[in-house]
């Protein structure tokens, strides 16, 4: 479930009524490449402090449901690095490319008719650090880096690594 800076006082609403619709596991993304005000984070820390609260209940009630961002060790900022095949054969190393960066050419890692290995395109994936370079203005990735925080310390306190 992305979540968008506009839309953010419906986290845990929307997180539930996904629930309500028979999915067992949710993951939460917050949108990348907007720039969220500080009001907009501060409400975010809440929602999700709201929904932490209401999946409490829900598993006192014997009826949990799992929040997938807390299985694995949080990032602030994380990119999809999947390989990916565009329409025309075209592989790259994960999906930024497709809002048409500048650095699109970066993310090329071959073509179908390359008949390479796709094990051989994983190892050779940028790594984050490099997509999210690729994807966004400084000033976009910093502000995205702050809210990536905000999710990344509620994670730690779900997974009892931190205090809230």
């Amino acid at each position: 479930m992305v979540v968008h800076p506009h839309q953010v006082h419906k986290l845990a609403h929307n997180y539930l009524h996904i629930v309500s619709l028979g999915f067992r596991r949710v993951q939460i993304n917050f949108a990348l490449g907007k720039v969220w005000t500080q009001a907009q984070q501060k409400t975010l820390a809440a929602e999700l402090f709201a929904l932490a609260q209401a999946l409490k209940e829900r598993e006192a009630q014997g009826d949990p449901v799992v929040l997938v961002n807390a299985e694995n060790a949080p990032m602030p900022m994380r990119l999809n690095n999947e390989i990916t095949v565009d329409w025309d054969g075209t592989i790259y190393g994960g999906n930024a490319f497709l809002h048409e960066t500048e650095h699109k050419h970066k993310f090329r890692r071959g073509h179908l008719d390359d008949l390479c290995s796709f094990d051989r395109y994983w190892m050779d994936a940028p790594p984050n650090a490099e997509l999210v370079r690729w994807s966004y203005e400084p000033e976009v990735t910093e502000n995205n880096l702050k809210v990536g925080a905000v999710v990344t310390g509620f994670l730690r306190w779900v997974r009892g690594e931190a205090r809230p």
